[in-house]
């Protein structure tokens, strides 16, 4: 049984024992937010794989409008809260003994208190607006720093409780995939938020987190080096 279905039965039953009294207290830990209806509507909602192509489109030199950052948030806040609504499902479909693993249960809260957050948070309309879009990204892209060694820490606890190996490898998939498109997708608004408040911000060779001048050879040249470098200091070579 999956820890969704076993929470929805737990809130569902009306009779309670000391036997449930920690899962009972694990579903009022996760019960305390309200956006339940949201949660369910965000996670059948597919994942708009084009959206980074478009913020990179929307930066191109060749692009004739300027970036409007109204809004370049308030897009930005719709798939935030797809991609955290898919992340909470996968949370959310592993087996109940990993489900309640404390590390990965406080990771679940987080994702979950996240996604309040943004669900609650108004349609942004004004440049105050999305200036306290930006605060609130900030702040979410700050608080999440430590997630990877956490969901190391919480796997590595509760492996045995998975049924198999391939349960894992795909929470662990999905769960990575996602983070790691939140957090470049976040980090680029950041910078794009910031570079906007300059004076001449086309002036520059970086688009929020994008480089408009990045050239792969320049990239796979300071790799060779840097082996280069490694294999002569450990074998002279």
């Amino acid at each position: 049984m999956s820890f969704y279905r076993y929470l929805s039965t737990v809130v569902k039953t009306t009779n309670t024992n000391i036997q449930t009294s920690v899962p009972s207290g694990i579903v009022k830990q996760l019960s305390k937010y309200s956006s339940h209806k949201e949660l369910i509507e965000y996670s059948q909602r597919p994942i708009q794989y084009c959206y980074p192509n478009r913020m990179i489109e929307a930066c191109s030199q060749h692009h004739s409008e300027p970036i409007d950052l109204i809004k370049t948030a308030s897009d930005f806040h719709d798939q935030l809260l797809v991609r955290l609504a898919h992340c909470l499902n996968s949370f959310q479909s592993i087996p109940f003994l990993p489900g309640v693993n404390p590390t990965l249960l406080s990771l679940h809260e987080r994702y979950l208190k996240s996604f309040e957050n943004l669900i609650q948070f108004p349609k942004i309309k004004t440049m105050k607006d999305e200036e306290k879009f930006f605060q609130l990204i900030n702040k979410f892209v700050i608080q999440n720093n430590d997630v990877i060694g956490l969901l190391s820490t919480g796997c590595n606890e509760a492996q045995k409780h998975f049924k198999s190996y391939k349960i894992l490898k795909d929470f662990l998939d999905n769960v990575l995939h996602i983070r790691l498109a939140m957090r470049l997708l976040a980090e680029h608004y950041l910078e794009l938020h910031k570079q906007q408040q300059q004076n001449n911000p086309n002036k520059s060779d970086w688009y929020g987190a994008i480089s408009m001048k990045f050239l792969p050879v320049k990239t796979v040249q300071q790799c060779i080096d840097d082996v280069s470098s490694i294999c002569f200091e450990t074998y002279t070579v």
